[in-house]
């Protein structure tokens, strides 16, 4: 027996309230299908090829030297 003939005897058992709930989770795997998502099972190129480790952004973030500072709008609170 197909998978599809399968799956349609099981949805024909279903109560009607799930109905809608099979539909959705259809439509959203239709969506992933689509739009190109893996499966968990099936690497990407992006998790095997571009792995990024620690220190990638060496020298692409900075923090102001007076950072900590207090701010000029809020001497006279203090």
């Amino acid at each position: 027996m197909t998978q599809q003939v399968e799956l349609m005897k099981k949805i024909d058992k279903l109560p009607s309230q799930y109905l809608s709930e099979v539909f959705d989770f259809v439509e959203y795997l239709q969506y992933k299908a689509h739009n190109g998502y893996k499966t968990l099972d099936t690497p990407t190129k992006e998790k095997s090829e571009g792995r990024r480790g620690f220190g990638c952004a060496k020298g692409q973030i900075w923090i102001a030297d007076d950072f900590n500072e207090p701010l000029e709008d809020f001497k006279d609170y203090m």
